[in-house]
């Protein structure tokens, strides 16, 4: 929990999500952090290819320095999004015997807006980034591990 908190706080987006729609905070942070990979992979696609057109001389290909950056990326801001998704699932029973979500003690646990939510956001988001990226890095290094000194 501390390690994932200390990049979330650099980067705390909250007090720009006052909702008008009637979406609650904690669900829209949730959209947000599963959504700004893609946004930040194709930045950084659109910065080395902008940097590729200026400086012709770099050795380094492009695809080189994409997958390294979005390796980077993906390295500081798992935490956060293993914490985000996995947030969605943490609720605490009130003296009322209903469980509310932790980061938001105003949203009754498995409602079906925490339901939708989960279905839609968190499930989705926990198999991309939490499971799948891990893997991906697996299957990357155990399909070259014969061009690994």
């Amino acid at each position: 929990d501390y390690i994932a908190s200390i990049p979330e706080q650099i980067v705390s987006i909250d007090c720009f999500l006052q909702s008008d729609e009637g979406i609650p905070v904690v669900y829209l942070r949730l959209l947000i952090f599963n959504l700004a990979p893609f946004v930040i992979f194709f930045l950084a696609w659109l910065f080395w290819k902008l940097f590729d057109r200026k400086y012709k001389q770099h050795k380094l290909d492009q695809n080189t320095r994409l997958i390294s950056t979005i390796v980077i990326i993906l390295y500081l801001i798992h935490p956060i999004l293993v914490k985000q998704n996995f947030q969605m699932f943490s609720c605490r029973e009130l003296g009322d015997d209903k469980t509310y979500l932790s980061p938001d003690l105003s949203l009754e646990c498995w409602s079906a807006e925490h339901v939708t939510w989960i279905v839609l956001v968190a499930i989705p988001g926990i198999i991309v980034w939490v499971i799948g990226i891990p893997l991906l890095a697996i299957w990357s290094i155990f399909r070259v591990r014969s061009h690994l000194h």
